[in-house]
Order: C-alpha cells, then structure tokens, then sequence
C-alpha cells in the first residue's frame, strides 16, 4: 500500500516586514511629490505585478495553495486598476486595511511579551495603517484634493519608519 504523504499547506508568518515597511516609504514619497490621485491606479498595477510574482515564487517553493491566491489576486488587482482608475483607491484601503490586521496578527507576541518600546512602536505603525486605509477610502469617498494626497503620503512615511523601526530594534 502506498504511503501518504502530508502537505503542508499553512502559510508561516514572520515578523520581518521590510519589503513592507519600504512600499509605504516608497508610497508616501511618491504622494508627498506627484500630490496627485492620478498615482493611485499605477500604484495598484504595480502592487498586482508584485503580488503575482510572489505568488509564482509560492508555487515555484511548492505552496501552491498560497501561490494560486496570490496570482488571481494580483492579476485582479491589475485588471480593475486598469478598466476602473477610481475604484483603485477603495481596493488600495481596503488592502492596507487587511495588511494592518495581518500585521497586528504577525505582533501579537509582541503586544503580550515584548518590551514597552516595542509595544508602542507596533501600535503606532497600526494607528499608521489605519490612517492611511482611512486617507485612501476618504479620497475615494470624496473630492481628490491635494489636501488628502498629501497627508496620505506623510501617514505612508510614518507607517513605513514605524515598521521599519519594528524590525531594527
């Protein structure tokens, strides 16, 4: 008789967020200097791009499960950034939304064990998050002013220092 094999097929989380701590750092400088909304759309085309290569390196280290979300994801993300530019702001909150709930996830030993720097420096970047998530539907919701542009870059700065002070102490 043949013996079964087990897959495993759960997603290991680390607390090493630096390529995401360098998106946002990348996002908030490029809002702070275009101060257009028309950055948005090229944003989500090129966190598609991004996603979907992530998710063919998951399928290349045999996570296929992992990997085959992570492609549709991206391609989808590609697709409405392209036939639909506006609707791009609500996707890009929504997914910093989901990120800061990934993230307090990935620092929930942090919260309970960690040190009170530590502590204060996850919540931070989490208010950072939910700010910008917020900045994001906000300009969806509303007038795409400068005014919003602007902000969203400086909360993108902050959250991506924040994360990246998390992962250097």
């Amino acid at each position: 008789m043949a013996e079964k094999v087990k897959t495993n097929t759960n997603r290991i989380t680390h607390n090493n967020n630096f390529l995401a701590a360098l998106a946002f750092i990348v996002m908030g400088v490029v809002f702070c200097y275009t101060q257009s909304a028309s950055i948005f759309s090229l944003a989500l085309i090129i966190f598609g791009t991004i996603l979907s290569v992530l998710g063919l390196l998951e399928i290349y280290y045999k996570n296929i499960i992992v990997g085959i979300v992570e492609v549709v994801l991206g391609v989808a993300l590609i697709v409405v950034a392209v036939l639909a530019g506006n609707v791009s702001l609500i996707i890009m909150g929504i997914a910093v939304l989901l990120f800061a709930v990934f993230f307090l996830v990935v620092n929930l030993d942090t919260l309970k064990k960690g040190s009170v720097l530590h502590k204060v420096i996850v919540i931070l970047a989490l208010l950072f998050m939910l700010v910008v998530a917020a900045l994001f539907i906000a300009a969806y919701c509303g007038e795409n002013s400068k005014d919003i542009v602007i902000s969203l870059g400086a909360f993108c700065l902050g959250s991506g220092v924040a994360i990246a002070l998390r992962n250097i102490l």
